[in-house]
């Protein structure tokens, strides 16, 4: 049975909503209607998130939520999550995503809890297999994907250093007979502290890591895959701050021509010369060109254009006095080191679909002192509502209100650390005047005496 897809846009919280709209053909059916389809989803493209000094890790993530229920308008939530361990700190971030609406598809969405802990400094891997009862009819001669739909990496008892991570879903299988697929979820952590505030009694680390995905099948007129891997190494110094800019790439489908299509990670890899603090990351795939946003598909050899945005990044410049605590920050130290990513890019090309990326942005404000990283405090969300007034808008008006929510985020940022800035002088200021009247006083009793 058919429901109505078409899009809104709606952010709440402190985060303050993006869209980065694709050059869409509006489709009109036979009964007036601007669209209609029988499934959609939100998939995750990455995200990014960078403090004003560096820190362990405590927790990050980056996820989608879909809902188990799929009705109109479509309900989807984006979340963020961030904590560091004794220091106070402000932070920003960004989550990307993509809406698709298609007919002939089938899209379905879970998650994985899987526990790590051990001896700090050995190399912990898990295979996890994973069976999903597909809900309803499949195709089942058809095609079957499962892609990464985000994660979250929550420390249970102290925060550590990183040194690697790997995620990755695998090896996709349906069981007919049991309408089931099955597939490997394989995660990997490295991580240790090293560092003066660590407990040098206590060389075990515990954490929990949530992996999301996401299972798309269709036919094979309907729906088609193809895979894409990329890689990326850079180095760093103690002297000139480190720039990256995203690395262009190309994909080109094994299946011939499709009108429609989208990326998302398989798989994500961060690897570290040696454990590191953070002061940034960036994991994001991005189907257009940041100077030219066009939209990057091309449908007559269906092949897509994407940039793939990556980056650990270790420490900047000033960030000792220039933090937004700097009576935490001056015991942030600045290492050379190198770092290496990789991954696997998906392209999922549809028959019938309406695509639609988009990205949500936040400030979040930890107190710090090794609070605990499970809490609240620690996760944000955006909610993410599908309905039918985007696509009365022009193109040119959805860009206005990203640029509009772009410097509502950027000011509201600014205003913050300003805030924070101020705050640091007053006492400064009050400290001094107290000083000063201590001063004061004692000259005052040795006259008097």
């Amino acid at each position: 049975m058919k429901y109505f897809i078409v899009v809104i846009f709606i952010c709440l919280g402190i985060g303050v909503g993006c869209m980065e709209v694709q050059a869409q053909p509006q489709r009109t059916s036979a009964d007036g209607l601007s669209s209609i389809y029988e499934e959609g989803i939100v998939l995750w493209r990455g995200f990014s998130h960078k403090w004003t000094y560096n820190h362990r890790l405590n927790r990050l993530g980056s996820y989608v939520v879909n809902p188990q229920q799929k009705t109109s308008p479509y309900k989807a939530t984006l979340h963020h999550a961030s904590a560091t361990g004794i220091g106070a700190d402000v932070g920003v971030y960004d989550g990307h995503y993509t809406f698709v609406a298609a007919n002939g598809v089938r899209m379905f969405s879970g998650v994985e809890d899987i526990n790590f802990s051990g001896k700090e400094g050995d190399l912990h891997n898990k295979k996890v297999e994973v069976e999903m009862v597909l809900p309803g009819s499949v195709f089942k001669e058809g095609n079957f994907e499962v892609v990464l739909n985000g994660f979250d990496v929550v420390s249970k008892q102290k925060a550590d250093k990183l040194h690697m991570f790997h995620l990755s879903v695998e090896d996709i299988d349906f069981i007919p007979y049991a309408n089931k697929v099955r597939f490997t979820i394989n995660v990997g952590m490295v991580v240790r502290c090293q560092s003066l505030e660590c407990n040098r009694f206590n060389n075990k680390f515990d954490y929990k890591v949530q992996v999301y995905y996401a299972v798309l099948n269709g036919t094979n007129k309907m729906f088609a895959t193809t895979e894409n891997s990329f890689h990326e190494l850079y180095t760093w110094n103690k002297d000139k701050e480190i720039l990256i800019s995203p690395v262009q790439k190309k994909i080109v489908s094994n299946n011939g021509k499709f009108p429609d299509a989208v990326i998302a990670f398989k798989s994500l890899t961060v690897n570290l010369d040696q454990p590191h603090w953070f002061l940034e990351w960036r994991s994001v795939v991005r189907p257009q060109n940041a100077q030219n946003p066009t939209f990057a598909y091309d449908e007559t050899n269906g092949s897509m254009k994407y940039e793939v945005d990556v980056l650990f990044k270790q420490w900047r410049s000033d960030m000792k006095k220039e933090s937004a605590f700097p009576r935490h920050s001056r015991y942030s130290s600045k290492k050379p080191g190198w770092a290496g990513f990789s991954g696997t890019v998906v392209l999922l090309q549809f028959a019938d679909a309406y695509v639609m990326n988009g990205r949500e942005m936040g400030i979040i404000k930890w107190e710090g002192s090794n609070s605990m990283a499970d809490g609240d405090d620690a996760l944000f969300k955006h909610d993410l509502v599908f309905g039918d007034d985007i696509l009365s808008m022009k193109e040119t008006e959805l860009k206005q209100k990203e640029e509009e929510k772009n410097k509502k985020i950027n000011e509201k940022y600014s205003v913050f650390v300003g805030d924070l800035d101020r705050m640091k002088e007053q006492k400064r200021v009050d400290k001094k005047e107290v000083k000063d009247q201590k001063k004061w006083e004692r000259q005052f009793d040795k006259m008097d005496k």
